[in-house]
């Protein structure tokens, strides 16, 4: 069954073909996606300055400029709110270790949403609270070790190996716990595991 969140409303974007990807970040004021980029760069900024991302200086960070996007039915309440995610937050690959990590770096608040918020349809409203993130703190949102010695112990369920490194990111303030009452958030989707595992490779690499 399609889900308001299964259906764009305007344009989307991709930043490389997925095959070369690790990470994928869906953008979306309430339930109206604005932007769906795939992600080669060691560093992904999400803010909410105006500026473009090829203007960056950082040949290792790739923008996205959540008030660039385009959004018909934007309100002005959020046109209004959007200049005050600032630095938002910063999403990076570790060379070495393959971990993803992602630091809020602005100061207006952030949040880990529940588990539960990706699977919510239409006007359902999320149980159980969501995490305030801590400004300058980092937070590991995919351990690739912890995924290898999980693949090795036939320790992951494929039906959900999707939902590995998946999270939603919620900015401004929260009016309540459903998808509609969220004014911008971002779905962050670490494509690590899928490139990883074993099936996928066979059936998809």
């Amino acid at each position: 069954v399609m889900t308001t969140l299964d259906r764009p409303r305007t344009q989307s974007f991709a930043g490389t073909p997925i095959r070369q990807a690790w990470l994928q970040v869906c953008c979306y004021e309430r339930d109206i996606q604005t932007g769906n980029f795939l992600i080669d760069k060691h560093k992904v900024q999400v803010d909410g300055k105006f500026l473009h991302p090829e203007l960056n200086n950082d040949p290792e960070l790739y923008r996205i400029s959540l008030t660039g996007l385009v959004n018909e039915d934007r309100t002005p309440k959020t046109d209004k709110m959007l200049p005050e995610i600032g630095d938002g937050v910063i999403i990076s690959r570790d060379r070495n270790t393959g971990d993803v990590t992602l630091t809020k770096v602005c100061r207006k608040d952030v949040f880990m949403m529940n588990d539960n918020f990706l699977a919510l349809k239409d006007d359902e409203k999320c149980k159980g609270r969501h995490e305030k993130l801590e400004q300058n703190t980092t937070y590991t949102i995919f351990n690739k070790q912890k995924f290898v010695e999980d693949v090795r112990n036939s320790a992951i369920d494929l039906t959900k190996i999707h939902t590995i490194g998946q999270v939603a990111i919620g900015f401004i303030k929260i009016n309540n716990n459903s998808v509609k009452g969220v004014p911008v958030w971002i779905k962050v989707q670490c494509l690590e595991a899928m490139n990883l595992h074993p099936f996928y490779l066979h059936h998809y690499g």
